[in-house]
C-alpha cells in the first residue's frame, strides 16, 4: 500500500521522485480492489452520487421524450415526431429512433475513478444490442453489471493501456428485455519519468473556422433536404433483396456544432442534471480530480467541457468538444433516413477515434458491407463514421451496424 495521499503521488510523479516500480504497485493496488466489483449487479438509482453515476434518466417514454431525443439529433422523421404518423406504419405507433435506450440511463457507469498519477481516461464508445422497438407508454427499470477490466498490449508504447467495461440491461413494464447497452473507457496509464520535454500540440491546426457564404449555403441546402425528407427512405420499404453489397448510403451532414447543439443534448438526457448542493454532493468525491475554473477557482462538472471552451482548455483542448452518446445517435440518424420506417437496427457498434469540436461540421457517412439471412432474420451489415466536412481524414466516431429489413419473400 502506498504510504503516500494521491495529492502526494500526483506531485511526486510529476517531479520525478515516484518510481516506476511504485507507480506499478500504485496500479496493482487499484485494479486488485477494482477486480472486487467485477460482475457485480445492482439495480440503477435515480440520483447521482457520484458525477460518473449516471442515474436514470426518465423510466417512463413518452412521446414528448422521443420527440426531445430526435430533436437533439437535429433528425426531423415524421416517425419519431408524429403520433397520427407512426400510426400508419407497420409498428403502429411512433417509435424511439436508434440508440435511443442509453438516453433512459446511460451505459458508461464505472464504480470508482483511480486517483493514480499519469492514469488519464476518456469514454470509448458503446455497443448497443435491441430486441424491440421502444414505444410511448413503455416503462423501463435498468440492470447495471460492472464488466471489469481487461489490459490490451501495444509494443513499442510507453504506457499501459485498460479498458474498463460495464453493461445496462433495459426491461420494460412487461419483464422483457428491450435492450442492453455496454459501454466502455480507454485508459492510457503513463509511468513517471515519461513526462519530459516539450509535447507537440495534436490540435494545433485545429483552428476555429470562419464559413464562406458558399460554405454555408452547401450546410443550409443539406439541411432544407433533411427538412424536406428528400433523402429519408420513410414509408417506402427498402427490401432486403433490393440492398447491394458496396452501396453507399446518402451522407447526412451536421454542423457547426455550437452550444445550442451541445445543450439540447445534454438537457434531454439529464447528462449534468444537477445543481447547486446537488452538483456538490456529486462532485465531493472526486475534488482531487474535478477541472478548475481559472477564474473563480470553483470545481467544475466535467460535463462543462461541453459547453464552456474555458473549461476545455483546462483540459489541454483548444474548445469544447461534442457529448460521445450524441455522436453515436447520429450515426443512427443515417441509419434510420436509409432503412425507412420498416427497418429495426438491431446492433450498433460506436468507437470515438476523435474528438468533434464546436465551430467543426462533419459528414456521417455509411456503406454495406453485407447482406445475409441468419435464423430467417434478413440482415444487412453497414460501416459507419463521421468525418470533418473539410479533412476527411479526421474522423470522429466509427461504427458497425447489423440491421434487419423485410424481405419479400415474407
Amino acid at each position: 500500500m502506498s504510504n503516500y495521499s494521491p495529492s502526494e503521488n500526483r506531485r511526486r510523479w510529476e517531479d520525478g521522485t515516484m518510481s516506476e516500480a511504485e507507480w506499478t504497485n500504485v496500479i496493482e493496488e487499484y485494479l486488485a480492489k477494482d477486480k472486487e466489483n467485477n460482475g457485480k449487479v445492482s439495480p440503477v438509482p435515480f440520483e447521482w452520487d457520484t458525477t460518473y453515476s449516471f442515474p436514470i434518466n426518465e423510466s417512463y417514454v413518452t412521446e414528448d421524450f422521443i420527440r426531445r431525443f430526435a430533436n437533439a439529433i437535429g433528425n426531423p422523421d415524421p416517425l419519431f415526431h408524429d403520433p397520427g404518423y407512426g400510426k400508419k406504419t407497420m409498428w403502429g405507433s411512433m417509435i424511439a429512433p436508434p440508440a435511443f435506450a442509453a438516453s433512459i440511463a446511460n451505459p458508461g457507469y464505472f464504480p470508482e475513478k483511480a486517483e493514480i498519477p499519469g492514469w488519464v481516461a476518456f469514454y470509448g464508445g458503446t455497443e448497443h444490442i435491441n430486441y424491440k422497438v421502444i414505444r410511448p407508454g413503455d416503462k423501463f427499470r435498468v440492470i447495471n453489471k460492472y464488466l471489469g477490466f481487461e489490459e490490451k498490449t501495444k509494443p513499442g508504447k510507453p504506457y499501459r493501456l485498460f479498458t474498463p467495461r460495464n453493461q445496462r440491461t433495459y426491461i420494460n413494464q412487461y419483464d422483457e428485455i428491450v435492450a442492453v447497452g455496454i459501454g466502455n473507457e480507454v485508459v492510457t496509464a503513463t509511468p513517471p519519468g515519461m513526462k519530459r520535454g516539450p509535447r507537440k500540440d495534436p490540435y494545433e491546426n485545429r483552428k476555429r473556422h470562419q464559413y464562406t457564404k458558399d460554405e454555408l449555403d452547401m450546410i443550409h441546402s443539406a439541411y432544407d433536404e433533411e427538412l424536406e425528407g428528400k433523402w429519408r427512405r420513410g414509408a417506402l420499404t427498402r427490401y432486403w433483396e433490393d440492398v447491394i453489397e458496396g452501396e453507399e448510403l446518402h451522407p447526412v451532414i451536421k454542423g457547426p456544432l455550437d452550444v445550442s447543439d451541445a445543450g439540447s443534448w445534454l438537457g434531454m438526457r439529464s447528462s449534468g442534471n444537477m445543481a447547486f448542493a446537488i452538483k456538490y454532493k456529486a462532485l465531493k468525491p472526486d475534488l482531487g480530480r474535478a477541472i478548475i475554473d481559472p477564474e473563480t477557482g470553483e470545481h467544475h462538472n466535467a460535463i462543462d467541457w461541453h459547453y464552456l471552451d474555458s473549461m476545455a482548455r483546462v483540459t489541454g483542448l483548444p474548445y469544447a468538444i461534442s457529448n460521445g452518446a450524441q455522436n453515436e445517435a447520429i450515426i443512427g440518424h443515417l441509419l434510420s433516413n436509409w432503412m425507412g420506417d420498416d427497418g429495426f437496427v438491431r446492433r450498433l457498434f460506436c468507437e470515438h477515434r476523435g474528438v468533434w469540436f464546436h465551430g467543426e461540421t462533419l459528414w456521417v457517412k455509411g456503406k454495406v458491407t453485407r447482406k445475409y439471412v441468419e435464423n430467417g432474420q434478413h440482415l444487412i451489415d453497414i460501416d459507419a463514421w463521421s468525418e470533418n466536412i473539410f479533412d476527411s481524414n479526421i474522423k470522429c466516431t466509427i461504427a458497425n451496424a447489423t440491421v434487419k429489413l423485410l424481405s419479400k419473400a415474407e
